[in-house]
């Protein structure tokens, strides 16, 4: 494994950096820092825990389009509890998707009524705007979540959630979904591997199918 740095000058290294006591620059709690010196010129964040800082410094300007992309638990699981769609409703209707906006995005997030935002309508933005007007926006409801899994027989099943605590903002909705998960009466395992092996789970069959969701 080896990590490739990026410096001001537009140079790579692999391996050492003469920056290296920053924050590295593709975790979003360290981008703040790139952008308020003038490191860095721009960003496309997804989830910056430091949104605030930001759009508080005269130097740095913030803007918030319309939302392109999704943020999603990846559900591995071939078997067991996730593997049942039933179950996996259970849990939707279970998570606190509000909380994820505050806590993860500041605020800087919607409640989903679809997988797809408003960003990718594209030129038929009127026909999907009716559509997606007509979906149920996705609000945590604990009674319908519990009402639900009385019927799926949870108790004393297990799943396993890869996360990384080095990861503050993926690990947030980690512990989200595993509250999520328990509302329904199942037991939640974490799985906490280091931010540098945590792209194992997207690459690595052993990784992915050693837990039920990352």
């Amino acid at each position: 494994a080896f990590q490739i740095d990026i410096m001001r000058q537009g140079a790579l290294s692999q391996g050492s950096n003469p920056f290296a006591f920053r924050p590295p620059l593709w975790f979003m709690e360290g981008m703040a820092e790139y952008l308020t010196t003038g490191e860095i010129d721009g960003t496309y964040a997804i989830a910056l825990s430091t949104l605030g800082q930001l759009e508080s410094d005269p130097n740095v300007t913030v803007s918030q389009g319309a939302p392109f992309l999704a943020s999603a638990m990846i559900v591995s699981a071939t078997d067991g509890p996730l593997a049942d769609p039933k179950v996996r409703q259970a849990v939707s209707y279970a998570l606190d998707r509000n909380g994820i906006g505050n806590t993860v995005f500041k605020g800087a997030a919607n409640l989903p009524r679809a997988l797809q935002g408003s960003g990718t309508w594209g030129t038929a933005f009127d026909t999907f705007k009716a559509a997606s007007d007509e979906l149920p926006e996705m609000a945590q409801d604990l009674a319908k979540a519990q009402e639900l899994a009385k019927t799926l027989d949870l108790a004393g099943k297990t799943v396993t959630i890869g996360t990384s605590s080095g990861i503050p903002a993926l690990n947030s909705i980690a512990l989200a979904f595993k509250a999520a998960c328990e509302a329904v009466g199942l037991t939640v395992e974490l799985q906490n591997v280091s931010p540098a092996n945590y792209i194992n789970y997207f690459i690595d069959p052993a990784a992915w199918s050693s837990v039920d969701a990352f």
